[in-house]
């Protein structure tokens, strides 16, 4: 029986993802809503669509429509879900310039020390 070798890879134990079996989808549109403790909501819209070489009648279309919650605390992962969501669709996301300190005020001065307009030193 040693010839045979193990085969627990077959039958039942076998398994694949069920995404890379699944029917294609294109996504058609997103839409990012307030949600609840100040986070998000990211949600999305997909169409099913039929598989390269497969008869259209054996997959029915359809559509699909996901949720995505995001804490207050994850806003760069839900900016991050955007980002990729827009790259689905094509477009290009640049990266958001590094925020620059706000420029530097001048020191509030103190009276003292202010110049005092000429003509006004008597009052």
């Amino acid at each position: 029986m040693g010839a045979i070798g193990d085969l627990s890879a077959v039958g039942n134990a076998a398994t694949v993802s069920k995404k890379s079996t699944s029917q294609p989808q294109d996504l058609t549109s997103f839409e990012v809503k307030k949600g609840g403790d100040g986070g998000v909501l990211v949600c999305e819209n997909y169409e099913r669509k039929t598989p390269a070489g497969r008869r259209a009648g054996s997959y029915p279309g359809g559509k699909d429509y996901q949720e995505h919650p995001f804490s207050a605390d994850e806003g760069a992962a839900a900016a991050a879900r955007v980002g990729e969501l827009m790259a689905q669709m094509g477009v290009a996301v640049a990266e958001a310039p590094a925020e620059e300190p706000p420029p530097m005020a001048a020191p509030p001065m103190d009276a003292a020390a202010m110049p005092v307009p000429e003509g006004d030193e008597g009052y």
